[in-house]
């Protein structure tokens, strides 16, 4: 009960902290989420041979629309499959007000920022070399399949509520979040120790990889916030923390499923992405890159 205590105690003590530089943080991203939307879905829709450059570049925009825009947009046909895969891998959804709120050094912020774009360009361009004839077809079919309301906000998220009532709320999930991953993290490294807890991410080879894209999948902001914590707290390999967010789209593969008829083919995406993040979390392993 003693160490229950105690780490309920440093849980909330750590997660306390972080509150006013999430809601600052929060109130500049509502900001541009709100003031961006639109001309950055008319970007994404009227591109095509440039489609998986700029649905990278794009995509690292933490704006939580852009995955679920570039989902339907897809479904209408309006853009390639490597376009809509590029967006998904470059967003990160709460990892950045993460790192941002954690203190981590700008220039590590930067490097994981362009090394998600690096591999969402190059992983979108692949993907589409390798669907070319499929997806320039479809492409030419598709101006009229699909209508989207560009009015600032992109789908799934509800852009019409209160900017302080999205800010706040939005704040009060991430600490929620980052205190329940905090307890629960604390109370496994004293039971089990830091060391056993990482050696079994680190040296089971792919393990961490493997488990971090299953969570990444998760359809939520928690998923992210558990990656970049686990990531923080020296649980997970940088290998492992570009598995899970690579993959980690927020709601576009809700959207995806939801609205694309074809439901094998939604499978079939989310297995592709699934195994890209996982063959980049691998390929940064064997190359030590650390950040």
């Amino acid at each position: 009960m003693e160490m229950i205590i105690g780490c309920l105690s440093d849980a909330l003590m750590d997660s306390i902290k972080l509150i006013p530089f999430l809601f600052i943080i929060y109130i500049i991203l509502e900001f541009i989420s709100r003031r961006s939307s639109l001309a950055i879905y008319e970007k994404i829709a009227n591109t095509r041979f440039l489609g998986p450059l700029l649905g990278g570049i794009i995509g690292v925009v933490p704006q939580c629309g852009l995955s679920a825009a570039a989902a339907s947009l897809y479904i209408g046909k309006i853009v390639s499959l490597g376009t809509m895969l590029a967006v998904f891998l470059s967003a990160s959804d709460d990892m950045l007000p993460i790192l941002i709120s954690s203190a981590v050094n700008p220039v590590t912020i930067v490097k994981i920022l362009a090394c998600k774009v690096l591999m969402a360009v190059i992983s979108g361009y692949l993907v589409d070399m390798f669907w070319r004839k499929k997806h320039e077809r479809e492409l030419d079919e598709g101006e009229e399949e699909i209508e989207i309301e560009l009015n600032g906000c992109g789908p799934g998220c509800n852009c019409e509520e209160n900017f302080w009532w999205s800010v706040i709320k939005h704040t009060i999930q991430v600490f929620a979040f980052i205190f329940i991953i905090s307890l629960v993290l604390n109370i496994v490294i004293e039971g089990i120790g830091e060391e056993t807890l990482g050696s079994l991410f680190r040296n089971v080879p792919i393990l961490g990889e493997f488990v971090a894209a299953i969570i990444g999948l998760i359809p939520n902001c928690a998923s992210s916030v558990i990656i970049t914590e686990l990531y923080l707290e020296g649980v997970m390999s940088a290998g492992a923390l570009f598995a899970g967010l690579l993959v980690n789209t927020g709601v576009g593969t809700l959207v995806l499923i939801r609205f694309n008829k074809n439901r094998k083919e939604s499978l079939k995406i989310i297995g592709l992405l699934y195994c890209i993040g996982i063959v980049w979390g691998i390929l940064l392993e064997l190359v030590g890159i650390v950040f």
